[in-house]
C-alpha cells in the first residue's frame, strides 16, 4: 500500500518535494521549490504517449517500464539521500509517482505520493486565487521607464516583484535576456508571495498593466493595484538611459532589439527607427536610447501617469524616503 498525502498537508509540512514528470512538464510549471527527478525524459515521454494513443495502454506501459528500469538504482539513491520526509508527484497522482513512491518505501517509510498530483495542486492554486481576500493596503511605485523601480522595489519591505515572478519586464523589450514563466507558474509564485505577507499591513508593488508579457495578474490583485496608494519616483533622462543600457545589454542582443524596434515603426516613426539603428551601428547607445525614450517610452508613460494622484514623490534617496513613508502607514 502506497503512502499518500493531500496537497494541503504537503504544503503545510516541511517536505522535500520531487517532481517525477518529464523535464518539459517541469519546465512549463511545477510546485515552487520542487526538485525535478524525471522518471522518463521528453523523448521517451513522447514515445510512450504515441504508443498509448495509437496502440494501447498495455504496450505503452511496457515501453515505459523498459525506459524506467535502467534508472531504478539512480532513483532509489536520490530518494534515500534527503534528510527530510519526501513527497513525490506526477501529473494526476498516477502510475509515475506511484512507482517512485513504492521504490522509495523499500528504503524509507517517510515517503509519500501526492494525491491528485500536479493537477490537484494547480486546482488548489486556482481556487485560492479566485477566493483570495486581499486585506493589505497596496503601495504602488510609479515612474518613467528605467527609473530603477524594480531595484528600489526589491530593497523595500513587504514587496512583491511581479515582473520578476513573470520573468518579463512588462515592456515591449521586456523578455530580452529573461526567461518568461507560464501563467501556471506565475500564479503559483504570486500565491506563495502573498501567503508570506498575509500578516503584514501593506504590500508594495510596481505599477503594471493587467498583463505582464503573456501572463495575467490575478484580478483581485490588479484591482488592489489600481486602487492603491501611489508613489512617484523621479529620475533624470541621462540616468534613466544608463539604467536602460545596463539592464538590456543591447549590444549582446542587437538583432533581437532591432527586430522588436522595427515592429514599433507605427508608434515611433520610420525615420526615428532608422536613426536609432544608425546610432546603434555607430556604437552610440546614448543617442539611440534618447530617441527611444522621447518618442516612445515617455509619451506612453505620460498617458497613464498624468491621470494619477501621488501620496509621495521622491528623487534621490529613493529607498530611504519610501521606507520613511512606509513606517508611517
Amino acid at each position: 500500500m502506497v503512502n499518500q498525502i493531500s496537497v494541503e498537508d504537503a504544503l503545510k509540512g516541511d517536505y522535500i518535494i520531487l517532481d517525477v514528470r518529464a523535464p518539459i512538464e517541469f519546465e512549463e510549471a511545477h510546485i515552487p521549490g520542487a526538485i525535478s527527478l524525471p522518471l522518463i525524459d521528453d523523448e521517451q515521454r513522447a514515445i510512450v504517449g504515441t504508443l498509448y494513443k495509437q496502440v494501447g495502454s498495455g504496450e505503452a506501459y511496457a515501453k515505459g517500464f523498459e525506459f524506467i528500469m535502467p534508472k531504478s538504482k539512480e532513483l532509489f539513491d536520490e530518494l534515500l539521500k534527503h534528510d527530510k520526509p519526501v513527497v513525490v508527484y506526477c501529473w494526476r497522482g498516477g502510475l509515475r509517482s506511484k512507482i517512485v513512491t513504492l521504490l522509495g518505501m523499500s528504503g524509507r517509510k517517510d515517503i509519500f505520493q501526492l494525491i491528485g498530483g500536479y493537477k490537484a495542486y494547480r486546482d488548489s492554486v486556482r481556487k485560492s486565487l479566485e477566493d483570495y481576500d486581499l486585506k493589505q493596503k497596496i503601495i504602488v511605485l510609479h515612474g518613467y521607464s528605467c527609473v530603477d523601480k524594480t531595484k528600489i522595489l526589491n530593497a523595500l519591505p513587504n514587496s512583491i516583484d511581479l515582473e520578476g515572478l513573470a520573468g518579463h519586464r512588462g515592456s515591449v523589450f521586456g523578455a530580452m535576456g529573461m526567461k518568461p514563466n507560464s501563467q501556471k507558474m506565475f500564479d503559483s509564485l504570486v500565491l506563495n508571495e502573498l501567503i508570506k505577507l498575509k500578516e503584514e499591513s501593506y504590500i508594495v508593488l510596481e505599477g503594471e498593466s493587467a498583463k505582464i508579457g503573456n501572463v495575467n495578474i490575478p484580478k483581485f490583485l490588479f484591482d488592489g493595484l489600481k486602487a492603491g496608494t501611489n508613489v512617484l519616483i523621479k529620475m533624470g533622462l541621462e540616468d534613466r538611459m544608463k539604467v536602460f543600457i545596463d539592464e538590456y545589454k543591447i549590444f549582446d542582443r542587437k538583432e533581437e532589439f532591432i527586430e522588436i524596434l522595427r515592429r514599433l515603426s507605427h508608434r515611433v516613426g520610420k525615420k526615428n527607427v532608422a536613426d536609432i539603428e544608425m546610432f546603434l551601428g555607430e556604437g552610440n547607445l546614448v543617442e539611440a536610447c534618447k530617441i527611444l525614450f522621447e518618442k516612445y517610452y515617455d509619451p506612453l508613460y505620460d498617458h497613464t501617469m498624468n491621470k494619477l494622484e501621488y501620496a509621495l514623490e521622491v528623487e534621490g534617496d529613493y529607498v530611504v524616503e519610501i521606507k520613511k513613508f512606509l513606517e508611517e502607514i
